[in-house]
């Protein structure tokens, strides 16, 4: 391949799997990441789970334990890209250095979405994105009496079990005043509910509004004019892609697009010559549903850099590359239970208007919900039965296949 270089932003795990690919091909010249966290790429998934329970440290979380250097792969930590001058084929960074490319693949990432007034005023405050951020609140979770979680998505109810686990009282304020709603469905969720329930979490629906530093700890003001105090709070209400670090860059984002992120066709191309990007940062094509899809959770990231680093060593002819299309799929752990999803809810239909089946398990907090749309199966979500999701991810793989054919 004519690339001599190829040059990663980014240090999460789109970025780690598309340099181990690409310097494992022994055909991509030399492979470069840059990112701007002073720790190599970690997995994510335990920071607030194991990493904040105090059952793995940081070093356990690293993807690749013994370095990058004998995977040959040449690391430049610390420093942020801040520009990108295509024409030249040249990165420029924080500390004013420049690094040149032949190939350049953009996986930024997300950061937490910061939505509520106050949030950064206060040490008691809390998002959780990075593994400082797991630090910061791994180091007053044992003295917490009650902690207040801001939504209730992935990482919300994943920190909450956690804190229960370790004798908190916790309190979860979401406008659905149900776990994973917006993701399962009201009805999936209320099942769900149950377990938090049963294990000492509360759920309390509305809006937070603002967040208020007081001498005894944190006042959470919802839209309704409740008040909640904590002795420290955390936002989980979402993540943002990292798309907006140069004009170059911003000029990738559809602005009219709800979903942000860099614009990449199913094979990581960008529509800019020699430049791709994967993960968080992006929203994608997908041939399949034929509309654009969000960078996707851990695996889907994970696999999203694969794909990039194929294109890249195809040198983005992409005539015997297969697209990547994927069945969506994303895992939980709360309260001791595995929480996984496959499938996806057609573009422009509300997850609650799908017709959901459940199917309970011997364990009474254990069941499956199959949902269909127009009598078609599309998506499951699967509470403690991991057997049965593996079969069933085969089921989704190969009608998935047939209908690519």
């Amino acid at each position: 391949m004519r690339s001599q270089r190829t040059v990663i932003i980014g240090g999460g795990v789109a970025a780690h799997r598309c340099a181990t690919v690409l310097a494992a091909s022994g055909r991509a010249g030399e492979v470069t990441m840059i990112s701007d966290e002073r720790t190599a790429p970690y997995d994510r998934t335990l920071l607030s789970k194991e990493f904040l329970s105090g059952l793995v440290e940081a070093d356990d979380t690293l993807l690749q334990p013994g370095g990058y250097e004998d995977a040959g792969v040449e690391m430049v930590l610390g420093r942020r890209a801040v520009a990108l001058d295509p024409q030249a084929h040249r990165v420029e960074l924080s500390d004013r250095s420049a690094i040149g490319y032949d190939s350049l693949v953009i996986a930024t990432g997300a950061h937490a979405r910061r939505t509520v007034p106050g949030l950064l005023t206060d040490p008691r405050i809390h998002v959780l994105r990075d593994l400082p951020d797991a630090r910061a609140l791994r180091s007053q979770l044992p003295g917490l009496r009650r902690l207040v979680v801001i939504g209730a998505g992935f990482v919300g109810c994943e920190v909450a079990s956690t804190a229960a686990s370790l004798g908190c009282e916790v309190v979860i304020v979401d406008r659905s005043a149900r776990p994973l709603a917006a993701a399962v469905g009201h009805a999936a969720a209320e099942r769900m509910a149950e377990r938090h329930h049963a294990k000492g979490v509360r759920f309390l629906g509305g809006r937070a509004v603002a967040l208020c530093s007081t001498d005894s700890g944190v006042d959470v003001m919802l839209g309704d004019g409740t008040h909640l105090s904590g002795d420290a709070v955390l936002v989980g209400t979402g993540i943002v892609p990292n798309d907006r670090w140069c004009p170059t860059v911003t000029d990738l984002v559809d602005e009219t697009s709800r979903l942000g992120g860099i614009s990449v066709d199913a094979y990581g191309r960008t529509g800019v010559p020699d430049v791709y990007a994967a993960g968080d940062c992006t929203r994608r094509w997908s041939p399949r549903t034929r509309s654009w899809l969000p960078g996707g959770h851990w695996r889907t990231a994970a696999e999203h850099g694969a794909a990039a680093a194929r294109t890249v060593l195809a040198e983005g002819e992409v005539a015997d590359l297969e697209p990547f299309d994927p069945v969506p799929y994303f895992w939980s752990h709360q309260h001791g239970l595995l929480v996984q999803w496959l499938g996806q809810v057609p573009p422009g239909t509300d997850i609650d208007s799908l017709d959901v089946e459940f199917d309970d398990g011997e364990a009474a907090d254990t069941f499956i919900a199959h949902y269909r749309h127009r009598g078609r199966p599309v998506a499951a979500l699967v509470v403690g039965r991991p057997r049965e999701f593996a079969a069933l991810r085969r089921e989704f793989t190969v009608r998935h296949t047939e209908s690519a054919a």
